[in-house]
């Protein structure tokens, strides 16, 4: 399988499309070196994400939260500045560099991202790697996030808008007649939220098609605190009920992935995530 990367910079999209034997796998919308444009892409987000049938999960901004972006990392307060949302006293996660190679079946994009406040300083600094890893069953991508400070220390707070996220096709949603479930066996958003596990998994209907979606934490950072709306947002938040200081020297590190796949009935979600564990790198 050839695993290529087409960058899309000049005119409307700003992005990064990566195909697998000529198919769409994912966009990576890297954000902008500089600023936030007009489309207020101010953090980096994969959308769209499709399965391998072609069928895309993600929701590129709700329409009632415009900040949540596909699957994307963010934080609502590092040093007091909110990198989560898209008004107020807001940062910006800005891909300063960025580069694509092949490895056999899989394609890795290696990003250097800063955590920038609005005409001020960089709190944090990070190297994110995108590993895509498509298949016949389901498209994964692992993504490996290293974050260091150039300051004295970076206080990321205890916060519930926090930390690897995926917003899901509105007609996946719970509301919509979507199902989720968690790694620890528990169903249904409600339930699910502020506990603790290593996978949170969406599934429903999309036109004619059955589908899902699905994020994970590798074992070595997990389990994590679960994040999960009825709307369509669901996370991996390890800042839910404790924040973290880091200084400079420091880093800290997670490794997480997400999987868009086709026929949920034969579609192990536990196996993939065995898989995941086993097969998974850093960097």
């Amino acid at each position: 399988m050839k695993v290529e990367c087409l960058p899309q910079f000049e005119g409307f999209f700003r992005r990064y499309k990566v195909l697998a034997d000529g198919k769409l796998v994912l966009c990576l919308n890297s954000a902008p070196p500089e600023e936030a444009y007009w489309l207020r892409q101010k953090r980096p987000s994969i959308h769209p994400l499709v399965t391998p049938r072609g069928i895309p999960v993600t929701e590129q901004g709700g329409h009632t939260m415009p900040h949540h972006k596909a699957v994307w990392i963010a934080h609502a307060d590092i040093n007091g500045t909110n990198f989560y949302t898209d008004e107020g006293n807001t940062g910006l996660i800005r891909t300063v560099e960025a580069s694509f190679h092949g490895e056999g079946d899989e394609g890795v994009l290696e990003t250097r991202v800063h955590w920038d406040k609005i005409d001020g300083p960089t709190l944090l600094e990070e190297t994110r790697t995108y590993r895509i890893i498509p298949g016949e069953k389901a498209n994964r991508v692992d993504v490996f996030s290293s974050i260091t400070t150039p300051l004295t220390e970076a206080k990321m707070a205890m916060e519930k808008h926090a930390f690897f996220h995926v917003r899901v096709l509105d007609v996946l949603s719970e509301d919509q007649g979507g199902k989720v479930s968690a790694s620890n066996g528990i169903s249904g958003t409600e339930g699910i939220y502020g506990t603790d596990g290593f996978w949170l998994d969406t599934r429903g209907r999309i036109g004619g098609h059955d589908a899902g979606v699905a994020i994970m934490t590798h074992r070595k950072h997990g389990p994590q605190p679960l994040f999960s709306r009825s709307y369509g947002t669901v996370a991996l938040n390890p800042f839910l009920r404790e924040g973290r200081t880091l200084r400079r020297g420091e880093k800290y590190e997670n490794l997480y992935s997400v999987v868009a796949y086709d026929s949920p009935d034969s579609f192990d979600v536990a196996a993939a995530w065995e898989k995941f564990c086993s097969t998974a790198r850093p960097g």
